[in-house]
């Protein structure tokens, strides 16, 4: 014999959990968006290197001013680029970590949480 109520409340349960997990999984998606979007320049203090870097930190664009390697050995423009990319590095953690502060993961867990609220109330009804 089927207990249809019990199957019922399984099924709406089942409804519920699906329901937070698209929510928290579209909060996700809008911090992988905005993280994506993620795109720090820096130029060494001299002007000779510039350099842009994504959210990972890894370069996506760099540029020698002419003659920079005419007036560079290898190890002072090797220094110069590897500082200038701690510096495009840094700032773009930064901008991550303030992206994790408007949508993180405190967010993903809410929007799970959310749903986990009304599906109680729904139930004590």
């Amino acid at each position: 014999m089927i207990d249809i109520d019990r199957y019922n409340r399984d099924k709406a349960y089942v409804q519920s959990v699906h329901s937070r997990l698209e929510r928290a999984w579209n909060k996700l998606e809008e911090w992988k968006r905005a993280c994506s979007d993620v795109s720090l320049t820096a130029q060494s203090p001299d002007g000779e290197v510039t350099l842009t870097v994504n959210d990972h930190g890894t370069i996506t664009f760099i540029e020698l001013a002419e003659g920079a390697t005419q007036r560079h050995t290898n190890l002072t423009l090797e220094r110069l680029i590897n500082e200038t990319l701690l510096i495009a590095q840094g700032a773009a953690n930064e901008e991550v970590a303030e992206l994790d502060g408007e949508i993180g993961p405190g967010d993903f867990l809410a929007a799970f949480d959310e749903g986990l609220a009304e599906s109680e109330l729904k139930d004590a009804r």
